[in-house]
């Protein structure tokens, strides 16, 4: 889903969030198998070794780790939009997120924690990281929708509903190089989630 990219951090963030960043940024280019440890070194201006200084498991520990970092940045991102928006609206407000990073890197970005998923058959621990974020994130849609009136079952079974939604959505913009999915998610569930706590 979402997150910062490689040139919304700060200044000078350290070697080790250097090398986060830029894990991040290649799993949502290239997905988790698409590149190797030279490449991100060089990514992250980092030297030589200090990939294997602060993840001596290799990148087996690299990508677990860059899996939960996207998915904690993604949670407080949702977070947020749950204590500021109504439900349609936090929707509305991820797909704009979305339709930008899309036009702005070429439709080059895709969800870093669907390609920590898509990876787990050789990277388990990144997959489970991403299997946590999803339940996290339906979670997240969930507590938004119960707070505006949604039944709880209801509740629950929207926010998966939205979650797939929105992640297909970008999967086909970025196949289509087209922000058009992105919009109808959002027109479409502004408008059910309107008529559902009504």
């Amino acid at each position: 889903m979402g997150l910062r990219t490689q040139g919304d951090r700060g200044a000078s963030p350290d070697v080790r969030q250097r090398l986060l960043t830029g894990a991040v940024a290649l799993m949502r280019q290239r997905g988790v198998d698409g590149f190797g440890m030279a490449e991100l070194l060089e990514k992250s201006a980092a030297a030589r070794g200090s990939a294997y200084q602060h993840f001596p498991q290799g990148k087996q520990q690299l990508l677990a780790a860059a899996a939960a970092e996207a998915v904690t940045e993604m949670t407080a991102m949702i977070q947020h939009l749950v204590e500021t928006k109504s439900p349609g609206e936090m929707v509305v407000a991820l797909m704009d997120w979305w339709k930008r990073l899309l036009q702005k890197t070429d439709y080059a970005y895709g969800c870093p924690v669907v390609a920590a998923s898509l990876g787990a058959q050789n990277y388990p621990e990144a997959g489970e990281a991403a299997a946590a974020g999803f339940q996290r994130f339906s979670g997240l849609f969930a507590a938004a929708l119960q707070q505006h009136g949604f039944a709880a079952d209801r509740a629950a079974a929207l926010g998966s509903l939205a979650l797939s939604a929105i992640e297909g959505a970008i999967i086909q913009a970025r196949s289509l190089r087209s922000t058009e999915p992105l919009d109808v998610v959002a027109d479409h569930f502004r408008i059910l989630f309107r008529e559902g706590s009504a």
